[in-house]
């Protein structure tokens, strides 16, 4: 198994198309290389209204089976307060595009931290309870069974299909 991670973070609008398009001729050649975009493969300033425009680039590259999206810092392309409503429309149309399987949960805690309101609970209940047109397999995917597979972690059959561990218990 090949893996690489992509950060797709570039100054400009210009400069990200021509990365998401280099992204692309790499996943064109190297079909057996598993490529993960980071952060949903979004710059800084795409909020809001901004970012599913902005997510066009990186919703391209879902015609590479090999490309995977991390749908890290989401709550951070949001003004509006949780669940951040005003941005499930944009995940939605990037999860559509990559399909659960290929799209992994993450929060980048260092920047939960830091500059950002959003709990590690709320980082969790966005996608677990509050995005209601996931299922239950969609959700199973995103948070944890995509990545395993992806990495070729095996993957507990015990624990597929499971509840996720109650997220009030990271609030301590």
């Amino acid at each position: 198994m090949s893996f690489g991670v992509c950060s797709i973070h570039p100054g400009d609008d210009e400069e990200r198309a021509d990365g998401a398009a280099h992204v692309g001729k790499v996943a064109e050649r190297h079909p057996k290389l598993s490529i993960v975009i980071d952060h949903m493969g979004r710059t800084r300033g795409m909020r809001d209204e901004g970012l599913a425009p902005g997510l066009e680039g990186t919703i391209a590259l879902a015609k590479h089976p090999n490309v995977h999206v991390k749908l890290t810092l989401a709550p951070e392309c949001s003004s509006a307060s949780y669940p951040y409503r005003n941005i499930h429309g944009a995940l939605r149309n990037l999860i559509e595009a990559f399909t659960p399987p290929r799209c992994f949960w993450g929060t980048d805690l260092s920047v939960m931290l830091t500059r950002s309101t959003c709990t590690y609970p709320q980082a969790v209940t966005m996608f677990t309870e509050e995005m209601d047109f996931l299922t239950a397999d969609d959700k199973e995917w995103i948070m944890g069974r995509g990545l395993a597979e992806c990495l070729s972690w095996p993957v507990m059959p015990t624990k597929c299909g499971q509840p996720a561990p109650d997220p009030r218990y990271f609030d301590r």
